[in-house]
């Protein structure tokens, strides 16, 4: 919940962030191939979709080799 702007941090759900995050995540990925569609993306923001855990090997990396 930290990322939530202060002003809004009561009226958002946390499972509403986490599910935002997730898809994000997705979104972000370094290869291209693993990028989400964004008809995928919107059916699961609607909760049409299950979202999957984002693989993180390389935002890991990337957060590793800044340090």
């Amino acid at each position: 919940m930290e990322i939530v702007d202060p002003r809004l941090v009561d009226g958002v759900p946390e499972d509403e962030v986490r599910k935002v995050m997730m898809v994000a995540l997705w979104c972000i990925q370094e290869d291209p191939a693993m990028r989400l569609a964004t008809s995928v993306v919107s059916r699961m923001l609607e909760g049409y979709i299950k979202i999957q855990e984002p693989p993180m090997a390389s935002l890991q990396s990337s957060l590793s080799r800044q340090r």
